[in-house]
């Protein structure tokens, strides 16, 4: 078991490393070096907690974002099986991975240069049953069917301060969460802002 343990925790810490660097390649391949800093990050907080289930999502998040990206957010024929196997382990490592892989790919397609609403329902329909298992997990959970569960509240207020980033004192670390979601909260919206208004003028 201690043996498993630790080969499993080298792989996540070695896979982090690697997968960031091959998505920022896929970006911008003259921005390569960037990735190597992100090794200080492999072995982090969550980690340390236990939270193996999160961090193998995070890994396979990086892994499926580049695999979006390289496909320009196009599936067909075996790309739909990669697009399914990819939701599938997303969704088995953690809810929350799943779901920021599904808003990526949505907002991927529908800020793509041609107008793309037939593969933006495309994909959602390869999404129902996880976005439906997903619902049924949240549900289940919030009402407190199951022993030692969480209520809704409770994981929603530890979404807004960001709560793996809290290490020590809750208390004194909440205010550092928000601005951490309201700085990612812009910096997404300013993604989505900039592709929209290349988009406008590709196609005017």
């Amino acid at each position: 078991g201690a043996f498993s343990e630790k080969l499993l925790v080298a792989s996540i810490i070695a896979l982090f490393p690697v997968t960031i660097r091959n998505l920022v390649i896929t970006i911008n391949k003259t921005n390569s070096w960037i990735a190597w800093l992100s090794i200080p990050f492999a072995f982090n907080f969550l980690i340390g907690l236990g939270f193996y289930n999160f961090s193998i999502g995070l890994v396979l998040f990086i892994f499926s974002i580049d695999y979006a990206l390289k496909n320009e957010f196009e599936f067909k024929g075996r790309q739909i099986f990669m697009l399914v196997f990819l939701s599938l382990s997303l969704y088995f490592s953690h809810l929350i991975v799943y779901a920021l892989f599904f808003l990526f790919v949505s907002f991927g397609i529908l800020l793509k240069k041609n107008n793309n609403q037939k593969a933006l329902f495309s994909f959602i329909g390869l999404q129902i049953p996880f976005l439906v298992l997903c619902f049924l997990f949240i549900i289940h959970h919030s009402k407190g069917q199951t022993d030692g569960t969480l209520g809704f509240d409770l994981l929603f207020d530890w979404l807004l301060k960001a709560r793996p980033l809290i290490v020590y004192s809750e208390s004194e670390e909440a205010r550092f969460g928000h601005i951490y979601n309201v700085v990612i909260g812009i910096l997404l919206l300013t993604g989505i802002i900039y592709a929209s208004i290349n988009k406008i003028k590709m196609s005017a």
